[in-house]
Parts: C-alpha cells; sequence; structure tokens
C-alpha cells in the first residue's frame, strides 16, 4: 500500500507510524509504571502496617510478661533455694519414722485389703525429738486399735494414744494420731 503512494508521503507515514508506536510504547510503559507503583506500594504499605502492628505487639506483650516473668523466675528461685537448703539439712530420722510406720501399715494390709490407708504424715523437728501426727482412714475400729497398738510396741514412739473422738464410728473410721520420738534413736541410722 505504501508503494502506492509519493515518495513524500511515504515518509510522512512512516514517521506517523513511528510516533504512533513510540505513543503507544509510552503509553503501555507508563501503564506498567503506574500499576506497578500503586501495586507494589499497596504491598510495601500493607508490609510495613504488618510490621508496626507486630513491633506493637510485642512491645505490649513484652512491657506486661517482664513483671509476671520476673515474680515466676524469684518464685522459682525461692523453691529451688528451699529445696537445695532442704537436701542439705536432711534429718535421717525422718527415714526410720517412715520406714517403721509404713511397715506395720504394710502388716495390717499384707492380705490385699486396704485395712490402714494414711492420708497425711507430718514431722515437725522440736529440740531433740520429732513431733509426728498422722491422719488416714481405718476400715474398722479393731484394725485401728491393732495398728496403735503396733506403734506402741515399737517402744520408739512416745505418747502413742488414740483419742476417744476416733472411735466414735464402726467402720470408715477417720484418725489423728498425735505422738512423738527421740532422734537420739536413730543417731546411727544411715540413709540407703
Amino acid at each position: 500500500m505504501l508503494a502506492l503512494l509519493l515518495k513524500k508521503n511515504r515518509k510522512e507515514v512512516r514517521t506517523e507510524y513511528r510516533q504512533r508506536f513510540v505513543a503507544v510504547l509510552l503509553v503501555v510503559i507508563f501503564t506498567v509504571l503506574l500499576f506497578s507503583m500503586v501495586f507494589l506500594g499497596s504491598i510495601w504499605f500493607l508490609i510495613k502496617q504488618v510490621d508496626l502492628a507486630y513491633t506493637y505487639e510485642t512491645k505490649n506483650l513484652n512491657n506486661k510478661n517482664t513483671e509476671e516473668l520476673a515474680f515466676k523466675t524469684k518464685q522459682l528461685e525461692t523453691e529451688i533455694f528451699k529445696r537445695f537448703n532442704a537436701l542439705k539439712k536432711v534429718n535421717p530420722a525422718y527415714y526410720p519414722i517412715y520406714d517403721l510406720i509404713n511397715s506395720e501399715i504394710d502388716n495390717l494390709n499384707k492380705e490385699g485389703i486396704e485395712n490402714v490407708k494414711l492420708s497425711n504424715i507430718e514431722l515437725n523437728l522440736v529440740e531433740s525429738d520429732v513431733e509426728i501426727s498422722l491422719k488416714g482412714r481405718a476400715v474398722n475400729r479393731e484394725t485401728l486399735l491393732i495398728f496403735v497398738g503396733a506403734l506402741k510396741d515399737q517402744k520408739v514412739f512416745e505418747g502413742v494414744s488414740l483419742p476417744i473422738s476416733n472411735l466414735t464410728k464402726d467402720v470408715n473410721i477417720e484418725f489423728n494420731l498425735n505422738f512423738k520420738t527421740s532422734l537420739d534413736f536413730f543417731n546411727n541410722y544411715q540413709i540407703k
């Protein structure tokens, strides 16, 4: 088609095609750049917002948790210190007391029936004596009396007596026993 045009007109048409091509190319480039700026800018803005939100949340968490963490750390240090001191000050008298009481309970329970079950044993060191407090349940009155008699027969415990209030029921008796023993009896006892 260009061959039909005059030489002068052909030049003008070519120039016009080039101008149109450059214009379309510039419009495409401008559109791509504009789209990129808007799209990438919104993504960048979103990332910044998320980052700021996380930073703010982290600061808040750190402020809230610092006091709680310090408190828990102090509690843990205190508990570790107490346990360490307890290990340093273990009194060998406590072990044979547990052994003696548990052996009497095992004797009563050797047939597989829970005749006596302890719920709490408390030991308090008072000068050269250990005060013992037992709480538990006996299946009946006879079993409780046998258990108290066995503790008296040990000759290690002093003041083993059964309060009358513990004998008001015939079965499923909740009992409290308070007695003491001397540390001198266990001077040669070795922790195994």
